[in-house]
């Protein structure tokens, strides 16, 4: 498993006053244009989710028709013999194990961890990687009761999967050291549409820091994850991605970074929120209110005291008692939102999302994050019920919502995907102006977050060509 980082990249140690040792960072020796490959790797340890393991080949990652293991754990799947190869040295030593667990599929974290302890166990054929793991952070001295003995739970149902390969001279520390490092340097591997299809440890990209407004973004090409640049970066300048969804407000973003990975933020966009500055995106739309006059349509933006401003952006007066109404609908509102969050059953529950939808449409405008998720979950039940028309409403409405914002990592990775959505639909539609449009637009931002060899881009760029010549022919 071989890693990328090209000379111009340089591994920073920072250390604190008394020498102790907080970090490493990774920085730039000279200018990097946007679009650039900055690092990539294949991944130390990894595995699939359950909802994704029947379509996909479980080495490559690769969407397809997988022929099932012939070892009876009726899990690991592959595209072919060649991937099947590569996974039996670690498979063989995990398939027993999961087949004795039928029909429990124990947790994607437990599964990806088991694989993490074998790969120390069999350090002398991994012994790179078994390095890499050993020097990763587990803040585990930072963990309360709670989570250690969640994460015990965790490593009993690991030790169960792989049986005898688990390691009999290990403590219950080094058990522990190893989960709490699986779980701060876990990456979630992403498909096109940005879901979540799995889990996978790149140790040394592990390295590379968390901004809210990052300068580089993680695509996976197969089973390949690349770091790519999406504006200029100049030399000496730290190398960030983002751990968490953008999308959130700041408090939220602060309070998930602070209990998965155990820090304050304190990137530029967290320290300067709701205050417009240069590549930072104004926190303020993402809990912006509507106008307390209806047939306005702008944002009422909140202020970095977390108050309503006084005027909308087209400088209306928000008139104080309806601005107290709309404020006050948006906590209820608010309160539904949060009770439907947690119960994630209700996501493909049409009714219910279009009742909260309504209750929220008079008083958040369309680019606050409670109405985003809830427009993509919207999105989602469309299109797992071939309701095309429907799911196109709830992409377009998504698309113009994420257009309102001006950081570069919502426009070359979210708005290059929201695009290509509305393309697609709008193409099987027949609708295909717009449709060559949004190709255009969505392949303008993909090269620059995903590359112009990415399979994605190459799909898009053919389904942009069958496109043109469709509208041609319609024309005439």
């Amino acid at each position: 498993m071989t890693s990328l980082l090209p000379e111009w990249s340089q591994i920073k140690l920072v250390h604190g006053e008394e020498g102790a040792n907080l970090g490493r960072e990774v920085h730039a020796k000279e200018r990097i244009r946007p679009g650039c490959c900055v690092a990539q790797m294949k991944p130390a340890a990894w595995t699939l989710s359950d909802t994704y393991a029947l379509n996909r080949c479980h080495v490559c990652f690769l969407e397809c028709s997988p022929k099932r293991c012939g070892g009876g754990c009726k899990w690991a799947r592959y595209c072919g013999p060649v991937c099947q190869r590569l996974d039996w040295k670690i498979h063989k030593h995990e398939c027993k194990g999961l087949k004795s667990l039928l029909p429990k599929r124990p947790p994607t974290f437990t599964r990806l961890l088991a694989r993490m302890i074998l790969l120390l166990t069999e350090s002398d054929k991994y012994p790179i990687e078994a390095k890499e793991i050993q020097c990763l952070e587990s803040h585990m001295s930072d963990r309360n009761q709670s989570q250690k003995e969640g994460l015990a739970m965790l490593i009993s149902i690991s030790s169960q999967i792989i049986e005898q390969n688990f390691p009999k001279n290990w403590s219950g520390t080094m058990a522990m050291e190893l989960a709490c490092q699986t779980a701060c340097n876990t990456f979630s591997i992403l498909d096109d549409e940005l879901h979540s299809i799995g889990a996978a440890v790149f140790p040394k990209l592990a390295m590379i820091n968390h901004s809210c407004s990052p300068n580089c973004v993680p695509t996976f090409k197969n089973d390949i994850l690349e770091i790519r640049s999406i504006r200029d970066i100049e030399p000496e300048e730290e190398i960030t991605i983002s751990y968490i969804d953008v999308l959130l407000p700041a408090p939220s973003r602060k309070a998930e970074l602070a209990e998965t990975y155990f820090f304050d933020c304190k990137c530029k966009r967290c320290t300067t929120r709701a205050i417009p500055c240069e590549n930072v995106s104004d926190d303020s739309y993402l809990n912006a209110l509507c106008c307390t006059i209806e047939s306005c349509k702008v944002a009422c933006k909140i202020t970095a005291a977390m108050e309503a401003s006084p005027v909308c952006e087209d400088g209306h007066p928000q008139e104080k008692d309806k601005q107290v109404n709309v404020i006050s609908a948006a906590r209820d509102g608010m309160d539904t939102f949060y009770k439907w969050h947690s119960a994630k059953e209700e996501y493909n529950n049409a009714e219910k999302l279009q009742n909260l939808r309504s209750s929220l449409d008079t008083c958040l405008y369309r680019t606050h994050w409670a109405h985003l998720e809830i427009r993509e979950a919207q999105f989602q039940h469309a299109l797992n019920e071939r309701n095309y028309e429907e799911a196109l409403v709830q992409a377009r409405f998504l698309l113009e919502s994420l257009s309102k914002f001006s950081e570069d990592y919502i426009k070359h990775y979210k708005l290059g995907i929201a695009n290509a959505r509305v393309a697609k639909l709008s193409h099987l539609l027949g609708s295909f102006s717009e449709a060559c449009h949004c190709f255009k637009t969505a392949l303008s931002y993909l090269y620059v977050s995903h590359g112009m060899n990415h399979p994605l881009v190459k799909e898009i760029e053919t389904q942009l060509n069958m496109c043109e010549i469709n509208f041609s022919g319609h024309e005439h």
